[in-house]
Protein backbone atom coordinates (compact mmCIF):
# COMPACT_ATOMS: atom_id res chain seq x y z
CA UNK A 1 0.00 0.00 0.00
CA UNK A 2 1.35 3.52 -0.78
CA UNK A 3 0.65 6.60 1.48
CA UNK A 4 0.82 10.21 0.59
CA UNK A 5 3.09 11.97 1.43
CA UNK A 6 0.81 14.54 3.11
CA UNK A 7 -0.15 11.39 5.69
CA UNK A 8 3.45 10.87 6.72
CA UNK A 9 2.77 12.97 9.65
CA UNK A 10 0.49 11.53 12.71
CA UNK A 11 -2.86 12.18 11.22
CA UNK A 12 -6.72 10.82 12.45
CA UNK A 13 -9.22 10.42 9.92
CA UNK A 14 -12.75 8.69 10.88
CA UNK A 15 -11.20 5.42 12.41
CA UNK A 16 -8.59 4.85 10.51
CA UNK A 17 -5.01 6.53 11.95
CA UNK A 18 -1.87 6.72 10.62
CA UNK A 19 1.55 6.77 12.64
CA UNK A 20 4.63 8.81 11.56
CA UNK A 21 6.80 5.59 12.35
CA UNK A 22 4.53 3.27 10.08
CA UNK A 23 7.44 3.80 7.17
CA UNK A 24 5.27 0.50 5.43
CA UNK A 25 2.48 3.72 5.44
CA UNK A 26 -0.09 0.84 6.35
CA UNK A 27 -3.50 1.97 7.74
CA UNK A 28 -4.33 1.03 11.23
CA UNK A 29 -7.12 -1.03 12.70
CA UNK A 30 -7.10 -2.79 15.72
CA UNK A 31 -9.60 -5.63 16.93
CA UNK A 32 -11.50 -3.83 19.37
CA UNK A 33 -13.26 -1.41 16.61
CA UNK A 34 -16.14 -2.76 14.32
CA UNK A 35 -15.50 -1.29 10.40
CA UNK A 36 -17.46 -0.83 7.30
CA UNK A 37 -16.04 -0.34 4.63
CA UNK A 38 -17.76 0.24 0.79
CA UNK A 39 -16.28 -0.32 -2.55
CA UNK A 40 -17.46 1.50 -5.40
CA UNK A 41 -16.44 -0.24 -8.84
CA UNK A 42 -17.30 -2.64 -11.44
CA UNK A 43 -17.16 -6.26 -10.93
CA UNK A 44 -13.35 -5.79 -10.43
CA UNK A 45 -14.36 -4.06 -7.44
CA UNK A 46 -16.63 -6.63 -6.67
CA UNK A 47 -14.09 -9.52 -7.09
CA UNK A 48 -11.90 -7.45 -5.03
CA UNK A 49 -14.41 -7.00 -2.13
CA UNK A 50 -16.40 -10.00 -2.19
CA UNK A 51 -13.79 -12.18 0.62
CA UNK A 52 -12.48 -8.81 2.34
CA UNK A 53 -15.20 -9.45 5.31
CA UNK A 54 -14.37 -13.31 5.46
CA UNK A 55 -10.65 -12.89 5.82
CA UNK A 56 -10.91 -10.10 7.86
CA UNK A 57 -13.18 -11.88 10.21
CA UNK A 58 -10.58 -15.21 9.91
CA UNK A 59 -7.66 -12.55 11.09
CA UNK A 60 -9.93 -11.60 14.13
CA UNK A 61 -11.31 -8.24 13.18
CA UNK A 62 -14.75 -6.65 12.20
CA UNK A 63 -15.52 -5.40 9.24
CA UNK A 64 -18.12 -5.28 7.49
CA UNK A 65 -18.43 -4.85 3.92
CA UNK A 66 -20.68 -2.71 1.06
CA UNK A 67 -20.89 -3.09 -2.98
CA UNK A 68 -21.78 -0.14 -4.47
CA UNK A 69 -21.94 -1.61 -8.14
CA UNK A 70 -22.74 -1.17 -11.84
CA UNK A 71 -21.41 -3.80 -13.87
CA UNK A 72 -19.34 -3.12 -17.31
CA UNK A 73 -18.89 0.40 -16.15
CA UNK A 74 -16.05 2.70 -16.68
CA UNK A 75 -14.71 5.43 -14.33
CA UNK A 76 -16.37 7.84 -15.69
CA UNK A 77 -19.83 6.08 -15.72
CA UNK A 78 -19.32 5.49 -11.59
CA UNK A 79 -18.69 9.27 -11.05
CA UNK A 80 -21.67 10.12 -13.41
CA UNK A 81 -24.10 7.59 -11.09
CA UNK A 82 -21.95 9.06 -7.85
CA UNK A 83 -23.02 12.35 -9.08
CA UNK A 84 -26.71 12.19 -10.12
CA UNK A 85 -29.54 10.25 -8.77
CA UNK A 86 -29.35 7.01 -11.16
CA UNK A 87 -29.68 4.05 -8.70
CA UNK A 88 -26.77 1.76 -7.83
CA UNK A 89 -27.03 -1.78 -6.62
CA UNK A 90 -25.47 -2.18 -3.06
CA UNK A 91 -24.88 -5.41 -1.73
CA UNK A 92 -23.86 -5.65 1.88
CA UNK A 93 -22.47 -8.46 3.47
CA UNK A 94 -23.19 -8.55 7.77
CA UNK A 95 -20.09 -9.41 10.04
CA UNK A 96 -22.22 -11.69 12.35
CA UNK A 97 -24.33 -13.92 10.13
CA UNK A 98 -22.26 -16.19 6.85
CA UNK A 99 -23.47 -15.22 3.24
CA UNK A 100 -24.71 -12.35 1.59
CA UNK A 101 -27.89 -9.80 1.89
CA UNK A 102 -29.62 -9.27 -1.85
CA UNK A 103 -29.22 -6.83 -3.87
CA UNK A 104 -31.13 -3.40 -3.17
CA UNK A 105 -31.43 -0.64 -6.07
CA UNK A 106 -30.32 2.55 -4.17
CA UNK A 107 -28.87 5.73 -5.08
CA UNK A 108 -24.94 6.47 -4.19
CA UNK A 109 -26.81 9.32 -1.62
CA UNK A 110 -28.86 6.60 -0.09
CA UNK A 111 -25.88 4.11 -0.20
CA UNK A 112 -23.72 6.45 1.96
CA UNK A 113 -26.51 6.93 4.51
CA UNK A 114 -26.55 3.27 5.41
CA UNK A 115 -23.54 3.48 7.22
CA UNK A 116 -20.90 5.82 8.69
CA UNK A 117 -18.49 4.47 6.38
CA UNK A 118 -15.06 3.88 7.78
CA UNK A 119 -13.52 3.72 4.62
CA UNK A 120 -14.95 4.20 0.81
CA UNK A 121 -12.44 2.28 -1.79
CA UNK A 122 -13.03 3.84 -5.21
CA UNK A 123 -11.92 1.38 -8.88
CA UNK A 124 -9.27 2.60 -10.71
CA UNK A 125 -9.48 2.49 -14.49
CA UNK A 126 -8.58 -0.90 -16.17
CA UNK A 127 -8.42 0.69 -19.16
CA UNK A 128 -10.33 2.81 -21.86
CA UNK A 129 -12.19 0.02 -23.65
CA UNK A 130 -13.42 2.21 -26.64
CA UNK A 131 -10.32 4.05 -27.68
CA UNK A 132 -8.08 1.12 -26.85
CA UNK A 133 -5.84 2.76 -24.77
CA UNK A 134 -5.07 3.71 -21.03
CA UNK A 135 -4.84 7.74 -21.21
CA UNK A 136 -3.75 10.23 -18.34
CA UNK A 137 -6.74 12.08 -16.27
CA UNK A 138 -8.84 9.14 -16.19
CA UNK A 139 -8.41 8.31 -12.64
CA UNK A 140 -8.98 12.15 -11.23
CA UNK A 141 -12.56 11.40 -11.31
CA UNK A 142 -11.71 8.97 -8.11
CA UNK A 143 -10.38 12.41 -6.26
CA UNK A 144 -14.02 14.06 -7.73
CA UNK A 145 -16.10 10.98 -6.10
CA UNK A 146 -14.06 11.17 -2.85
CA UNK A 147 -15.47 14.82 -3.00
CA UNK A 148 -18.86 14.42 -3.28
CA UNK A 149 -18.62 11.64 -0.67
CA UNK A 150 -17.27 14.28 1.90
CA UNK A 151 -19.86 17.22 0.74
CA UNK A 152 -22.29 14.40 1.53
CA UNK A 153 -20.85 13.68 4.75
CA UNK A 154 -20.61 17.69 5.88
CA UNK A 155 -24.19 17.81 5.15
CA UNK A 156 -25.56 15.49 7.37
CA UNK A 157 -23.01 16.40 9.83
CA UNK A 158 -21.22 12.50 9.70
CA UNK A 159 -17.60 11.90 10.35
CA UNK A 160 -15.78 11.86 6.84
CA UNK A 161 -14.00 8.31 5.65
CA UNK A 162 -11.03 7.60 4.44
CA UNK A 163 -10.53 7.42 1.00
CA UNK A 164 -8.40 3.94 -0.92
CA UNK A 165 -8.15 3.26 -4.73
CA UNK A 166 -7.70 0.05 -6.31
CA UNK A 167 -5.27 -0.71 -8.75
CA UNK A 168 -7.28 -3.41 -10.92
CA UNK A 169 -5.48 -6.30 -12.87
CA UNK A 170 -4.90 -6.76 -16.35
CA UNK A 171 -6.17 -9.16 -18.58
CA UNK A 172 -4.86 -12.64 -19.21
CA UNK A 173 -2.70 -13.54 -22.62
CA UNK A 174 -5.05 -14.09 -24.97
CA UNK A 175 -8.08 -12.79 -23.67
CA UNK A 176 -10.48 -11.88 -26.92
CA UNK A 177 -13.84 -10.29 -25.37
CA UNK A 178 -11.67 -6.94 -25.92
CA UNK A 179 -10.59 -5.41 -29.21
CA UNK A 180 -8.62 -2.89 -27.26
CA UNK A 181 -6.17 -5.51 -25.60
CA UNK A 182 -5.17 -6.90 -28.93
CA UNK A 183 -5.22 -3.24 -30.57
CA UNK A 184 -2.73 -1.46 -27.92
CA UNK A 185 -1.00 -4.48 -25.77
CA UNK A 186 -0.82 -7.09 -28.50
CA UNK A 187 -3.02 -9.26 -26.52
CA UNK A 188 -0.02 -9.68 -23.95
CA UNK A 189 -1.15 -9.51 -20.15
CA UNK A 190 2.65 -8.14 -19.10
CA UNK A 191 2.43 -4.99 -21.88
CA UNK A 192 -0.79 -4.09 -20.90
CA UNK A 193 0.32 -4.49 -16.71
CA UNK A 194 3.22 -2.13 -17.74
CA UNK A 195 0.90 0.33 -19.22
CA UNK A 196 -0.86 0.33 -16.88
CA UNK A 197 1.03 1.19 -14.01
CA UNK A 198 2.88 3.73 -15.59
CA UNK A 199 0.07 6.06 -15.97
CA UNK A 200 -0.94 5.09 -12.63
CA UNK A 201 2.56 6.42 -11.34
CA UNK A 202 1.78 9.54 -12.65
CA UNK A 203 -1.79 9.26 -11.74
CA UNK A 204 -1.00 8.62 -8.24
CA UNK A 205 0.98 11.78 -7.68
CA UNK A 206 -2.36 13.98 -8.74
CA UNK A 207 -4.81 12.19 -6.26
CA UNK A 208 -5.06 14.99 -3.59
CA UNK A 209 -6.97 13.16 -0.92
CA UNK A 210 -6.52 9.00 -1.54
CA UNK A 211 -5.19 8.24 1.45
CA UNK A 212 -4.13 4.50 0.31
CA UNK A 213 -4.10 2.09 -2.51
CA UNK A 214 -4.48 -1.36 -3.49
CA UNK A 215 -2.46 -2.74 -5.22
CA UNK A 216 -4.19 -6.21 -6.37
CA UNK A 217 -2.97 -5.43 -10.55
CA UNK A 218 0.54 -6.50 -8.88
CA UNK A 219 -0.74 -9.36 -6.93
CA UNK A 220 -2.13 -10.66 -9.66
CA UNK A 221 0.74 -10.41 -12.03
CA UNK A 222 2.36 -11.62 -8.96
CA UNK A 223 0.54 -14.63 -9.48
CA UNK A 224 0.84 -15.09 -12.96
CA UNK A 225 4.67 -16.20 -12.51
CA UNK A 226 3.70 -19.35 -10.85
CA UNK A 227 2.07 -22.32 -12.35
CA UNK A 228 -1.19 -21.46 -10.76
CA UNK A 229 -1.72 -18.81 -13.60
CA UNK A 230 -4.08 -20.48 -15.12
CA UNK A 231 -6.04 -20.42 -12.08
CA UNK A 232 -6.08 -16.90 -10.73
CA UNK A 233 -9.26 -15.39 -13.88
CA UNK A 234 -12.07 -17.68 -14.41
CA UNK A 235 -12.71 -15.98 -17.80
CA UNK A 236 -9.42 -13.97 -18.72
CA UNK A 237 -10.40 -10.87 -16.80
CA UNK A 238 -12.24 -11.57 -13.75
CA UNK A 239 -10.88 -12.90 -10.33
CA UNK A 240 -11.56 -17.11 -10.35
CA UNK A 241 -14.03 -17.56 -7.13
CA UNK A 242 -11.00 -19.26 -4.88
CA UNK A 243 -7.74 -18.48 -6.12
CA UNK A 244 -8.09 -15.04 -7.44
CA UNK A 245 -10.66 -13.76 -4.94
CA UNK A 246 -8.59 -14.90 -2.16
CA UNK A 247 -5.71 -13.23 -3.52
CA UNK A 248 -7.64 -9.73 -4.38
CA UNK A 249 -9.36 -9.95 -0.69
CA UNK A 250 -6.09 -10.60 1.27
CA UNK A 251 -4.01 -8.14 -0.71
CA UNK A 252 -7.01 -5.37 0.27
CA UNK A 253 -6.90 -6.34 3.43
CA UNK A 254 -2.77 -6.29 3.77
CA UNK A 255 -3.65 -2.43 2.79
CA UNK A 256 -5.90 -1.96 5.69
CA UNK A 257 -3.25 -2.92 8.45
CA UNK A 258 -4.57 -6.29 9.04
CA UNK A 259 -1.66 -8.90 9.39
CA UNK A 260 -2.06 -11.38 6.44
CA UNK A 261 -0.10 -13.87 8.07
CA UNK A 262 -3.24 -14.32 10.23
CA UNK A 263 -5.58 -15.09 7.58
CA UNK A 264 -5.76 -18.71 6.94
CA UNK A 265 -7.67 -19.78 3.86
CA UNK A 266 -9.92 -23.04 5.75
CA UNK A 267 -11.16 -20.25 8.09
CA UNK A 268 -13.31 -18.49 6.06
CA UNK A 269 -16.72 -19.60 4.58
CA UNK A 270 -16.91 -18.77 1.17
CA UNK A 271 -13.72 -20.10 -0.43
CA UNK A 272 -13.20 -23.33 2.47
CA UNK A 273 -12.09 -26.10 0.53
CA UNK A 274 -11.28 -24.28 -2.80
CA UNK A 275 -7.84 -22.52 -1.33
CA UNK A 276 -5.72 -25.55 0.23
CA UNK A 277 -2.94 -24.36 2.59
CA UNK A 278 -0.16 -24.44 0.14
CA UNK A 279 -2.11 -22.01 -2.08
CA UNK A 280 -3.14 -20.16 0.64
CA UNK A 281 0.62 -19.76 1.58
CA UNK A 282 1.67 -19.02 -1.89
CA UNK A 283 -1.11 -16.46 -2.61
CA UNK A 284 -0.51 -14.82 0.53
CA UNK A 285 3.28 -14.21 -0.09
CA UNK A 286 2.34 -12.86 -3.96
CA UNK A 287 0.35 -10.36 -2.28
CA UNK A 288 3.07 -9.43 0.75
CA UNK A 289 5.14 -8.47 -2.10
CA UNK A 290 2.72 -6.62 -4.25
CA UNK A 291 2.16 -3.96 -0.95
CA UNK A 292 6.04 -4.02 -0.62
CA UNK A 293 6.60 -3.16 -4.51
CA UNK A 294 3.31 -1.67 -5.70
CA UNK A 295 4.21 -1.12 -9.65
CA UNK A 296 6.56 -4.13 -9.64
CA UNK A 297 6.52 -7.45 -10.21
CA UNK A 298 7.93 -9.71 -8.21
CA UNK A 299 9.17 -13.03 -9.44
CA UNK A 300 8.04 -16.03 -7.99
CA UNK A 301 8.58 -19.03 -11.34
CA UNK A 302 10.74 -21.27 -8.53
CA UNK A 303 7.12 -22.45 -7.94
CA UNK A 304 6.32 -23.03 -11.83
CA UNK A 305 6.05 -26.84 -10.85
CA UNK A 306 2.62 -27.83 -8.79
CA UNK A 307 4.19 -29.22 -5.44
CA UNK A 308 3.95 -33.13 -4.63
CA UNK A 309 1.26 -34.33 -1.98
CA UNK A 310 2.10 -36.82 0.81
CA UNK A 311 1.37 -37.67 3.80
CA UNK A 312 1.63 -36.73 7.55
CA UNK A 313 1.82 -40.28 9.99
CA UNK A 314 -0.44 -38.37 12.42
CA UNK A 315 -0.74 -39.69 16.19
CA UNK A 316 -3.21 -38.91 19.12
CA UNK A 317 -3.47 -39.40 22.48
CA UNK A 318 -6.39 -38.90 24.80
CA UNK A 319 -7.09 -38.95 28.13
CA UNK A 320 -10.38 -38.16 30.48
CA UNK A 321 -10.23 -35.11 33.01
CA UNK A 322 -12.50 -33.64 35.28
CA UNK A 323 -12.84 -30.08 36.56
CA UNK A 324 -15.30 -28.24 38.58
CA UNK A 325 -17.78 -31.44 38.27
CA UNK A 326 -17.32 -31.40 34.31
CA UNK A 327 -15.48 -34.26 31.94
CA UNK A 328 -13.31 -33.37 29.52
CA UNK A 329 -10.76 -34.93 26.93
CA UNK A 330 -7.07 -33.72 26.46
CA UNK A 331 -5.71 -34.78 23.25
CA UNK A 332 -2.01 -35.46 22.59
CA UNK A 333 -1.13 -35.02 19.04
CA UNK A 334 2.04 -36.24 17.25
CA UNK A 335 3.76 -36.38 13.47
CA UNK A 336 6.19 -37.34 11.19
CA UNK A 337 8.76 -34.35 10.69
CA UNK A 338 9.04 -33.47 6.95
CA UNK A 339 11.93 -32.58 4.81
CA UNK A 340 12.22 -29.13 4.62
CA UNK A 341 9.12 -27.84 6.31
CA UNK A 342 9.35 -24.53 8.49
CA UNK A 343 6.19 -25.07 10.21
CA UNK A 344 3.21 -27.30 10.72
CA UNK A 345 -0.52 -26.20 10.94
CA UNK A 346 -3.39 -27.33 12.87
CA UNK A 347 -6.86 -27.03 12.21
CA UNK A 348 -9.82 -29.48 14.26
CA UNK A 349 -13.70 -29.87 14.20
CA UNK A 350 -16.57 -31.76 15.55
CA UNK A 351 -18.30 -33.87 13.82
CA UNK A 352 -21.27 -32.27 11.99
CA UNK A 353 -19.11 -28.92 11.65
CA UNK A 354 -18.86 -27.83 8.26
CA UNK A 355 -15.46 -26.50 8.36
CA UNK A 356 -11.93 -27.10 10.17
CA UNK A 357 -11.02 -24.39 12.19
CA UNK A 358 -7.18 -22.92 13.10
CA UNK A 359 -5.62 -23.73 15.87
CA UNK A 360 -2.22 -22.68 15.77
CA UNK A 361 0.94 -22.74 13.46
CA UNK A 362 4.12 -24.46 14.93
CA UNK A 363 7.58 -23.57 14.36
CA UNK A 364 9.05 -26.17 12.20
CA UNK A 365 12.03 -26.22 14.61
CA UNK A 366 9.86 -26.25 17.56
CA UNK A 367 9.01 -29.81 17.76
CA UNK A 368 6.15 -31.78 15.84
CA UNK A 369 3.59 -32.01 19.19
CA UNK A 370 1.05 -29.85 20.28
CA UNK A 371 -1.76 -30.27 23.14
CA UNK A 372 -5.24 -29.77 23.02
CA UNK A 373 -7.01 -29.11 26.07
CA UNK A 374 -10.44 -29.24 27.53
CA UNK A 375 -12.27 -31.06 24.70
CA UNK A 376 -15.93 -31.76 25.40
CA UNK A 377 -15.84 -35.23 26.48
CA UNK A 378 -17.74 -37.96 24.26
CA UNK A 379 -17.48 -36.32 20.95
CA UNK A 380 -15.79 -36.89 17.83
CA UNK A 381 -12.84 -34.65 16.64
CA UNK A 382 -11.46 -34.71 13.30
CA UNK A 383 -7.74 -33.20 12.92
CA UNK A 384 -5.42 -31.91 10.43
CA UNK A 385 -2.03 -31.00 10.14
CA UNK A 386 -0.01 -29.43 7.28
CA UNK A 387 3.55 -29.10 6.61
CA UNK A 388 4.93 -26.00 4.76
CA UNK A 389 8.02 -24.90 3.71
CA UNK A 390 9.22 -22.82 0.78
CA UNK A 391 9.62 -26.50 -1.24
CA UNK A 392 5.62 -26.14 -0.80
CA UNK A 393 5.78 -29.78 0.15
CA UNK A 394 2.13 -30.51 1.58
CA UNK A 395 1.37 -33.07 4.02
CA UNK A 396 -2.08 -33.40 5.38
CA UNK A 397 -3.91 -36.16 7.49
CA UNK A 398 -7.13 -36.41 8.57
CA UNK A 399 -7.64 -38.57 11.82
CA UNK A 400 -10.86 -38.97 14.22
CA UNK A 401 -11.36 -39.42 17.83
CA UNK A 402 -14.02 -39.90 20.07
Amino acid sequence: MILLAALLAVTSIGSFAYAADDTDGHVIVNKSKKYHILFVGNSFNWDTAHYVHNVARAAGYKVDVGICYRGGSSVITHYRYCSGEKPYLLKYKEHNRDGITKWKKLTFGQVLDRHRWDAVVFQMTTGVWYSGKTEPGIDRYVVKMADIVRTHCAERGNPVPVFGANMTWSYDDGFSKRACFEKSWNSQSAAMYEDLMAVRKEEISNMDGISFFIPTATAVQNARTTYIKPGVTRDGQHMSLGHGRFLAAVCAAGSLGIDIDDVHSINYDMAAGRVSSVHDWMLKRMAKAALAKPFAVTDFSKYNVRPAIGKVRLHAKRSLVRKAGRRYTNYKLAWNAVPHATGYSIYYKKKGASRFRFLKTIDGNAGRKAKLKRRSAGSHYYFRVYAVGDSLTERSSVTVYR
